[in-house]
């Protein structure tokens, strides 16, 4: 499906997913939805994004390290909003934060960089609570420039600078999440990493009908389950790709925490990357756990106003398996 037309479709399918979800309303909290994908390549190489670089569905992911996008809901606020990338390193940020900085961890037996951006005095949800919202445009040459304009028709509370010198929909960050990985395989002892020898739980396979095919057939995704670095069938087996089932199921690994409009245009992002009919070892797409997700980047926001702030952080692994791991895959 083109890019511009699934652009027109977010507003027609989500009456069918809001069906799914029903969040009761807190009228005192500030809710901080974060979504992305780590994508892992052979060795220690890891590549934390909310978007691939272009929307062209035959890109081969590059290894560059990229993080999520940041939507906020609930109360309107005036606060701060911080990244940290402990070990790691903030590479492109989007709208320009108040400040960045480079310091040293407070722990003395493992001293590392730490790389922190903050965006003060954000005013969110204050103005513009009618009508059009006059958005900043975004440079062209940003990695994600191409996917902002479906990121902005997510409902969400408007952000603005205290200095008036931008107004967007979200906070988008990149960050090199390589050292966190290298650290958890070093404590193992292990010269490399491999998230399928640490992740247990479920996961979706992408992958072609069969390694020989005459053309570009549907992609096939079959419910798996990972085990010890092994890929099992769940469910009752490969089936043709259908968008509605792969948001229910992110809606579902967020434990229906993230917006279904979220889910949509997140998975708009990436449906053409990982949909990949020439993608003969497949694609893993997985949630990482929590503890892990922490560990790659924190996020902070300080607030003036009374009320509590939640986190909700669905962040995706995502990793070309190879399917001699599944054979099920390749009957």
């Amino acid at each position: 499906m083109a890019l511009e037309r699934k652009r027109e479709m977010l507003p027609l399918l989500l009456p069918v997913l809001m069906d799914t979800v029903i969040c009761e309303p807190d009228y005192n909290v500030v809710r901080v939805h974060e979504l992305g994908v780590v994508v892992f390549r052979e060795g220690c190489d890891a590549a934390a994004r909310g978007a691939p670089e272009w929307g062209d569905a035959n890109v081969y992911l590059p290894e560059e390290d990229r993080a999520p996008i940041v939507f906020f809901h609930g109360i309107p606020f005036t606060g701060d909003f911080r990244v940290e990338a402990p070990g790691g390193s903030l590479t492109a940020i989007w709208p320009e934060p108040s400040r960045t900085v480079i310091a040293s961890s407070a722990d003395s037996t493992n001293p590392m960089p730490v790389f922190s951006a903050t965006w003060q005095g954000i005013e969110a949800g204050l103005l513009f609570e009618q009508g059009y919202v006059p958005v900043t445009p975004c440079p062209n040459d940003l990695p994600f420039a191409w996917a902002v304009s479906i990121w902005r028709q997510v409902p969400a509370l408007p952000l603005r600078a205290s200095d008036s010198s931008w107004t967007e929909m979200f906070i988008y960050y990149e960050a090199n999440v390589g050292p966190f990985f290298r650290e958890l395989a070093a404590g193992a002892g292990e010269k490399d990493f491999d998230i399928l020898d640490y992740y247990r739980g479920e996961a979706l396979l992408f992958h072609p009908p069969g390694r020989d095919w005459p053309k570009p057939a549907d992609i096939l995704v079959s419910r798996v389950s990972v085990l010890d670095g092994t890929i099992s069938m769940r469910g009752t087996g490969p089936q043709t790709y259908d968008e509605m089932s792969v948001i229910e199921e992110l809606l579902r690994w967020s434990l229906s925490e993230i917006e279904p409009e979220e889910a949509q245009a997140f998975w708009q992002t990436w449906e053409e990357s990982v949909c990949d009919p020439w993608a003969e070892d497949g694609w893993l797409l997985f949630p990482l756990p929590q503890d892990m997700v922490w560990g790659m980047t924190t996020i902070e926001l300080t607030t003036e106003q009374a009320g509590r702030v939640e986190y909700h952080r669905l962040v995706l692994g995502l990793v070309s398996p190879g399917l001699e791991r599944f054979p099920e895959a390749l009957q």
